[in-house]
Formats: structure tokens, sequence, C-alpha cells
């Protein structure tokens, strides 16, 4: 049994957060890509996925009243109907690491003969803490496929344990930990076939979670994700993606990829497709060979990368040939506009010189393109002076939106090992679960004191994208009440989107929707200060 555990820092979390559609839901492409390959590899093991997030989220979406038993019971039943020998959690992220400890401590309980395996970034990046717990017997760092098949071999009688080449497990004689992490890739990604969808809700994700292309698709649309490349081959020292895939980039025959969009197409009437890659162009010359293969193939189908574009390797030509295919939105992994910064993360400077540039030719080849920036603040080196730059980087740059996000030291990074070695974190003090507040920072001793650091990136944030909204100043109404009611959703007392939606209803000649949208802003500004002060501070106090 493969489990997708509920990705939330804990369970009333994810009730609260589901309620507003404020949670993520991705299919577990990692679960299903194992399934396939093992029932090539392995025969006559029976196989079940169970995403126990998405079920979770599908609950909270029909019912309106939830607690947290209903959506712990959930797993209690699937695991008494499918009465597993071994079971597979897969933990992706460290603010997952809480309720994936209680999905073991349940699978115990349930039968403490059951073998419990954890893979992913947290376990990989921090194999001790993961096996301190009895409830996890082993852990499978890296990539997958090949070390999932031998220590199912392993567990067949087929192999000795120490042949196994990527495992962490509690030695019994001596209780002392034993990890051994090598790269066990497969070279050849077509090798693969097609991942193992057939217990997954597909097309649902975007009905009962939150996904990336919602603020262009209100209505119902059926979204489904695919992996054209794997890994990332870049050095920035604050992703943790590489713990697993170790910077070996990798790539799929283009015409592969096309396949699986038709085929996806065809059985589950996909209209929108993601592309989840760590990074959207790493290899620009294979990008443009993809785009012109999904050009070639008249498929009909919207997609967007999940992965942000590297802006110094887009050119004009990929710009073009990757709007023509179908491309909804361009993520620019623009990340800082001080060269110190970008020198001390390990980015390339080039970005200030580039960015401007990337976005002309956007604008160029289509002037209605979304296009979107990735900033982070909050480095443990960042002065003012930088923060300041970035700031009035973002601020200049014609974005449609500016995602700022406050640096998060994930363990495993080298800023993370940074952050303890310079005491600006102490591990034992750490909590995972603040990881998921982008707009908070757990750095102690930093050059820019918290609360200015917080409040000067929020406010950046309302600048750009509320203040100064590109899609309002230029005309493009239908965008900006999308991104707008998006918001709404998600914050309903945000008195600056509800502005700019009543702005966005005027230009589309929806009046009475306009005045009503100003009405909730004059009611919020009554009652809540911090949100009166926000329209104070940039004049825009509503009668």
């Amino acid at each position: 049994m493969l489990i997708n555990p509920i990705c939330a820092p804990s369970v009333s979390t994810l009730i609260e957060d589901g309620k507003k559609k404020k949670t993520n839901a991705d299919e577990p492409l990692g679960l299903a890509y194992i399934s396939s390959w093992i029932q090539k590899k392995v025969p006559g093991i029976n196989i079940n996925i169970y995403d126990h997030h998405i079920d979770c989220l599908k609950l909270i979406h029909n019912n309106s009243i939830v607690t947290e038993e209903n959506l712990i019971s959930l797993l209690r039943v699937r695991i008494e109907e499918c009465q597993p020998k071994v079971v597979g959690i897969s933990v992706l992220y460290h603010m997952n690491s809480n309720i994936a400890h209680i999905t073991a401590r349940i699978i115990k309980g349930f039968d403490p003969n059951i073998v419990v395996v954890m893979g992913g970034i947290y376990p990989t990046a921090s194999p001790d803490e993961a096996l301190r717990d009895h409830n996890i017997d082993f852990i499978i760092p890296g990539e997958g496929e090949i070390p999932v098949q031998n220590f199912l071999e392993y567990q067949l009688g087929a192999r000795n344990i120490d042949e196994l080449h990527s495992i962490g497990y509690r030695c019994r004689e001596s209780n002392k930990i034993i990890f051994r992490k090598t790269s066990a890739f497969i070279a050849r990604l077509e090798d693969l076939g097609l991942p193992d969808r057939t217990m997954l809700p597909i097309g649902k994700y975007s009905t009962w979670g939150r996904i990336c292309v919602e603020r262009f698709y209100r209505e119902k649309c059926v979204v489904a994700a695919i992996q054209p490349s794997r890994g990332c081959p870049f050095r920035c020292t604050f992703c943790s993606g590489h713990t697993i895939t170790l910077r070996k980039y990798r790539t799929r025959d283009v015409k592969d990829i096309v396949a699986e969009m038709r085929y996806l197409r065809d059985e589950y009437g996909m209209q929108v497709c993601t592309f989840n890659d760590e990074n959207a162009n790493a290899d620009p010359k294979w990008c443009i060979k993809l785009y012109n293969e999904i050009i070639k193939s008249k498929l009909g189908i919207r997609w967007i990368h999940s992965g942000g574009f590297y802006v110094h390797l887009m050119n004009e030509e990929l710009i073009e040939k990757a709007i023509e295919s179908g491309l909804i939105m361009f993520n620019l992994a623009i990340e800082s506009g001080s060269s110190n910064i970008l020198n001390l993360v390990k980015k390339s400077i080039k970005i200030i010189d580039k960015a401007p540039n990337a976005i002309e030719m956007i604008r160029k080849c289509n002037p209605e393109i979304y296009v979107e920036g990735f900033f982070l603040t909050g480095f443990p080196f960042e002065t003012r002076e930088d923060l300041e730059k970035t700031i009035k980087f973002a601020l200049s740059l014609d974005l449609d939106w500016a995602l700022f996000n406050i640096f998060q030291p994930f363990p495993g990074t080298e800023l993370y090992d940074y952050c303890v070695d310079n005491g600006h974190l102490h591990p034992d003090a750490f909590s995972y679960n603040n990881l998921v507040h982008y707009m908070s920072t757990q750095l102690k001793n930093t050059l820019i004191p918290t609360k200015e650091l917080e409040t000067t990136t929020y406010m950046a944030n309302l600048s750009k994208n509320f203040v100064n909204s590109r899609t309002l100043r230029t005309g493009n109404y239908k965008q900006a009440v999308r991104d707008y009611e998006h918001v709404t959703d998600i914050a309903p007392d945000h008195a600056l989107a509800h502005l700019c939606l009543s702005k966005g209803y005027e230009g589309l000649k929806r009046f009475d929707e306009a005045k009503q949208e100003r009405e909730i802003v004059s009611a919020i500004a009554r009652k809540d200060d911090i949100q009166a002060d926000y329209l104070k501070h940039f004049n825009l106090m509503v009668t």
C-alpha cells in the first residue's frame, strides 16, 4: 500500500484551510510511477495507492461539518480494506512530517506487524529524525523506483539487506541508525512507462483542492499532471529538491510526453495539463522541441509549468513557441534584485539584466499572456539595501503578479546549514509547521529585524499586486476579476482585494456587483483595524 498522507501541518489546519480551498492538491505522481514500475519489475505483488489527502479534501468539499476523527477514519477504513503487509508513506516536505508520523502510528496500531517505509525529501534529508519514530521501520532515500524494487525483493527473501544501496533503518543489535544513499536513477525516463493512475481521482484535484491554474479557470476544468523531466542542474542554496535527484537532470522523449497528454485528454477529458518539472527550461533546446511537438499534435490542450522559468535561459524562440503551443502563464524565477544576494544563493546575476528583457519579449509576442515573478526576501545575510533593491526591482517589472515569499530554511539545503552554523537557527527550536508561513521568518540575529522584514515584504505585495495592479491598469478586467475573486475566496477579509474586485467589476460594467464589493470594503474597514490601516497607508479609504 502506497499512501499520500494529509499534506498539512495538522488535521485541524487541513479542515480550516480546506473549507476555504486554500490547500493545494497535486496528484502523487511519484507513487504512481513506483506502482507502475513495481508491477513490471516485481510481478505478483498487489499494489494499492491511497491518496488520503485528496480523500480528505473530497469529504471537506462535500460536507459542511467535518471532524478530525472523520478524516482519520478514512485512513483506518482503507487500511482495514487492504490488509497490507508493507506500507510506503510519501513525505515530500518537512511541513508534513507530523501528519506522516501520525499516519505511521495509525498503521502500527492496526497491525504492528505491518512493515512501514517512508520516502520523500523529509526522510532523505532528516533520516535520524524520521527513524527516531519506532513506528517507522525503514526509510528509502532519493528517487524511489529502483530502491523500492530492491527493498521489496529483500522483503521477499531474494536479496540481503546489505545489498540495498539506498536504505535507512535501525540496527537491531546496536539500535544505531544505518543509512545508505546512492544515485539509483532511471537513466531513460521513457523506461518508466505511464504512471499508474488507476487508483487516483484524476480530474477531481481541481474540484476538491487548490491548483495553480485556478485564477485562469474559475469554471469547472479538468486538470491533470505529467512529469516531462526530472531534476534540476542548478545549485540554488535554498532549494531542497536536490536531496532527491542529486541535480541529475533528465528529460523524456517529446513524442512520449505528447502521447501521454493525448492519453489524458482521451481517457480523462483533460483540458489543462500541469508540467511538474523542478525547472521549466533547464534545457531550452529540448523545451523548443517539446513545444513544437505539442503544436504539431493539435491537441487543443492548454498547459502550465509548475516549476519556474530560469530567466537568463529564456530567448525569443522559446517564448514564441511556448505561447503558440498553449502556455497559460510564464512564472519567472527571479528571486532577488540584488546582485549580492543572487551571488550568495548561487543564482546568476544576469537575472537582473535579463528579466526586463524576457518580459519585454513576452509582451511583444502576446501582450495578454500572464506573467508572474517569484521573489524571496529575508535571507540571513540580507541587508536593508538588498531588500530595498529587490522590492524596487519587483515594482519596476511589467508583471501581472509578483509572488513575494520570505525565505524558509529547509533541512538538507546549504542555507539551512548556514543558518545553524551562524546562530540564526537552533535545530531544537525549529518548527517544521512554520515552513508553510511564507510571510514570516523563524531566523534570529539577522541584519533586518523580524517585524520590519515581514511588514516591508507584505507591503510590497500590496503595492505591486493590488494598489498598482497591472491587470486593472491595462484594462484586462476579466483577468483582474479572476485574480481578486481568487484572493477573496482564500482571504474573505482582504479589503484591498475586494476594492480591486470592485474596480474589475466596474470595468466589465457589472455595477451592482462593484457597489456590493465597495460596501464589503467599508464593512471590513469598520471592524478590522489592520485592514483599515492598509487602506489609509495607500490613501484608499472607502466611505
